[in-house]
């Protein structure tokens, strides 16, 4: 093998053995705000960590509908049963996220945040 493909392959192999691929939305036309929440809580395919987010009420929760939010549906496992479900709002006017998680085996619904966009660094 040719020496100047050696960089190339090893690139490769890191982002194959990393998970590269698995962190970047599946969904086309989300936005590069999206994508760095997604590449910062994605944990699989199917599931967010929530980790350092402060679970909330929701009231301050944006308007799905609202001008500048984005919504991210997380796609489900439908493989296994008693799984969480995600959505992720993106509220671009105040530079936040929050993350809803429901289902799971009591079927509850939590509302995680707000977040500050600054945070987003993985």
């Amino acid at each position: 093998m040719s020496s100047q493909f050696l960089p190339l392959l090893f690139l490769c192999s890191v982002c194959l053995l990393s998970g590269c691929s698995s962190s970047e939305p599946s969904k086309p036309g989300v936005s590069h705000e999206m994508a760095a929440i997604l590449s910062k809580h994605r944990i699989s395919e199917f599931e967010l960590s929530v980790a350092g987010m402060v679970s909330s009420d929701g009231k301050d929760l944006p308007s799905e509908t609202s001008n500048g939010v984005e919504v991210y549906d997380v796609p489900p496992n439908r493989k296994a049963n008693d799984t969480f479900a995600y959505r992720v709002l993106l509220d671009k006017t105040k530079q936040t996220c929050w993350i809803i998680r429901s289902g799971g085996f009591a079927g509850k619904t939590t509302v995680f945040g707000p977040e500050a966009l600054g945070n987003q660094q993985p």
